[in-house]
């Protein structure tokens, strides 16, 4: 699912070391507003990316497309639900590929 909203505020930059590989790991948390059609009332959704490209070139006020993955798990007796962001693209990308550009890499990010 692909959705078109603002970037309307960045949270501190999360790092680490995995435990597992060694491997340094950053995250960034970010709030997503966005507007369904039809809707009065703009919604938001508290997201992250572990994108390296899309942590250095995100900021607040920018106009993104999300691509969102849902999935749900189980610990014990509590069901969780998730939301996974895939892919993170200028809304002017975004909107070149919808329309069939020959060469979407051309515009930033």
């Amino acid at each position: 699912m692909i959705i078109n909203g603002t970037v309307k505020m960045l949270n501190p930059l999360r790092k680490g070391v995995s435990q597992r590989t060694g491997n340094p790991w950053q995250r960034l948390p970010f709030l997503f507003e966005f507007r369904e059609e039809g809707d009065q009332f703009a919604q938001r959704m508290n997201l992250e990316t572990l994108d390296d490209a899309a942590i250095a070139y995100l900021r607040e006020g920018m106009e993104i497309a999300v691509e969102i993955k849902f999935d749900t798990h189980t610990w014990g007796q509590n069901t969780y639900n998730d939301i996974n962001v895939r892919n993170i693209m200028s809304a002017q990308k975004q909107k070149a590929i919808a329309e069939g550009a020959e060469n979407p890499d051309d515009l930033p990010f």
